[in-house]
C-alpha cells in the first residue's frame, strides 16, 4: 500500500522536530559543560592564588609567583636565584610589625628585610666613624631601639667599611640585630623614583673614603655633606631589620590601607603591647615611646591645642610652667607616674652624645629629648635638649626629619610626654592611628 504524500510529509516533519529537540538538548548540555569547565577553572585558579592556609608564612605570601612583575612598580625576582626585591614608587610592600609601619625591601631563602616607613628619631652620625662606631649604631643596637624589638628578628651582617657608591664593595661587616639601608639597595629600588624616597633626610649604612656618612636628602639624592665647620647635621634614622622566614602571615594585602599583618596580640594590658601603639587616654591620643617595669611612657600624637582648637605656641622658658601648672589640671593623676624628665645637651663639645645630661625635673608631664622615639613626626616642636647652653639655643624638629636650634625666647609647638601606670586595661581599639587603644581602669 502506497502512503499518500500528506502522510509522508507529516512523518518527515515529526522526524525534523525530533532532531531539532535533540540538537537543542545537546547544545544546552554542551553549553552547561563549557560553563562548568570555566567555572571550575576560575574557582581553581582563584583558590590557588587567593587561598591562604592557616599555617601560612609571610615569606610565602610575599614571594608568590603571582606577585612577580617584569615592568613597572612591584616585586622583581633576580635571575636564577630565590632572591626577590621591590622596585618603584608605589609597590604593595607595606607591613605592620611590632607596632610600626614598615616597607619590605627584599626577601630570600633566609627571611625578609624591612625598613621603617618613616624616621623614628633624628641624630648626628658621629665624627669620622663607620657604622659600627657611629652614634646611630649605638642608638639602634645598644641603648634605645633594641629594647623595643620583639621576636622574629635575625642577627645580620651590616657593612662597616668605606664604600664607593658607584662600585659597591664592602670589605668588612659587623653582626647585629639592626642596621640601615645601603646606598646599593636604595638605588636598586629606584632611588629618587622609589618608595624609599619619602622627601626627608635619613642616614644610609655607608661611609665614604673620608669617613663621611652617606644620607638621602629631601629631594631623594645621595649626599655626604655631614657638617658645617664644627657643627654636624642631624638626620633621620630609619631602622632596617631582617625577619625570620618562619614569621607567620595573618592577613593583609600589602597596601598602605591594608598592610600585611603578622601579629595578633590579645593581651589586655597596655604595657603588653609594642612601642609605637596609639592610645586614647583622658581625652587625648598618645603614642607609646617606651615601656619599663613600672610605667608606659607616651607622647601626644600632635600639637597641644587651646580651647579654640588652635595649636599652642610658647617660648621654651614658659613651657614647663604651663604644662605643670595649667595643663596638669586637665588630667587625673591617679594613674600617672612622676618620672625624671631629662634636660640634655647635644653638640660638638659633648661629641654628640645623646645621653649627656644637663639636669632633670621630676614631674607628671615633660618634653621629649633628642634620642626619644617619634620626635620628628611633627615639625616646630620644642625638645628638652640644648644645642648651645651659653647662647640659649634649644633644638626643635622639622618636617624633613632633621633638627634645628632656636632661641629659647622664640615660640614653638608643644608635644607633652606622660608616664602611665602599667596594668591599665584596654577597653577597645587595635592600637592603630585610626583606631587607638582606649584605656580603662587598672
Amino acid at each position: 500500500m502506497i502512503e499518500s504524500s500528506d502522510v509522508m510529509k507529516k512523518k518527515s516533519k515529526r522526524k525534523s522536530k525530533l532532531w531539532e529537540k535533540i540538537f537543542i538538548i545537546l547544545s544546552i548540555l554542551i553549553v552547561i559543560i563549557i560553563i562548568g569547565i570555566y567555572a571550575y577553572r576560575t574557582i581553581y585558579y582563584y583558590r590557588k592564588t587567593n587561598y591562604t592556609p592557616p599555617d601560612a608564612k609571610l615569606i610565602d605570601i610575599v614571594t608568590n609567583q603571582m606577585n612577580v612583575v617584569y615592568s613597572g612598580d612591584g616585586l622583581y625576582k633576580e635571575n636564577n636565584t630565590d632572591n626577590f626585591y621591590y622596585y618603584g614608587k608605589n609597590p604593595n610592600n607595606y607591613l605592620l610589625y611590632n607596632g610600626l609601619l614598615w616597607r619590605i625591601i627584599s626577601a630570600d631563602s633566609m627571611g625578609i628585610k624591612i625598613i621603617a616607613d618613616s624616621s623614628l628619631t633624628s641624630l648626628v652620625w658621629g665624627v669620622n666613624e663607620t657604622y659600627d662606631k657611629s652614634n646611630i649604631y649605638k642608638w639602634l643596637n645598644e641603648d634605645v631601639y633594641i629594647k623595643t624589638i620583639q621576636n622574629n628578628i635575625l642577627n645580620s651582617n651590616w657593612c662597616s667599611s668605606t664604600i664607593d657608591i658607584n662600585d659597591y664593595k664592602c670589605n668588612s661587616v659587623v653582626s647585629s640585630k639592626v642596621g640601615l639601608i645601603t646606598t646599593e639597595e636604595y638605588l636598586k629600588a629606584g632611588g629618587v623614583d622609589s618608595y624609599l624616597n619619602n622627601n626627608t633626610y635619613f642616614w644610609t649604612l655607608n661611609t665614604s673614603d673620608e669617613l663621611k656618612a652617606y644620607y638621602i636628602h629631601n629631594e631623594g639624592g645621595i649626599n655626604n655633606e655631614v657638617s658645617s665647620g664644627t657643627n654636624f647635621y642631624s638626620y633621620g634614622v630609619r631602622p632596617v631589620v631582617y625577619l625570620n622566614k618562619e614569621i607567620p602571615y595573618l592577613n593583609g594585602k600589602g597596601t598602605e590601607s591594608e598592610p600585611y599583618i603578622v601579629e595578633n596580640n590579645q593581651e589586655i594590658a597596655i604595657n603588653n603591647h609594642p612601642v609605637g601603639s596609639y592610645v586614647f587616654y583622658q581625652g587625648y591620643t598618645w603614642k607609646v615611646t617606651e615601656i619599663t617595669e613600672k610605667y608606659t611612657k607616651v607622647i601626644l600624637d600632635g600639637y597641644l591645642m587651646n580651647e579654640k582648637g588652635e595649636p599652642i605656641k610658647l617660648s621654651y622658658n614658659k613651657v614647663n610652667t604651663y604644662l605643670n601648672d595649667t595643663f596638669i589640671k586637665k588630667l587625673k593623676t591617679d594613674n600617672l607616674v612622676k618620672i625624671d624628665f631629662l634636660i640634655t645637651e647635644y653638640n660638638n663639645d659633648s661629641a654628640y652624645n645623646y645621653s649627656t645630661k644637663k639636669s632633670s625635673n621630676s614631674s607628671y608631664i615633660g618634653l621629649p629629648i633628642i634620642s626619644d622615639l617619634f620626635i620628628t613626626e611633627y615639625e616646630n616642636v620644642w625638645l628638652n635638649t640644648y644645642a648651645n647652653t651659653n647662647q640659649k639655643l634649644i633644638y626643635t624638629t622639622s618636617k624633613e626629619s632633621s633638627l634645628y636650634a632656636d632661641l629659647e625666647t622664640s615660640e614653638n609647638y608643644i608635644r607633652p610626654v606622660i608616664a602611665i601606670k602599667n596594668g591599665l586595661i584596654i577597653a577597645s581599639g587595635d592600637g592603630t592611628k585610626n583606631n587607638p587603644f582606649v584605656l580603662g581602669d587598672e
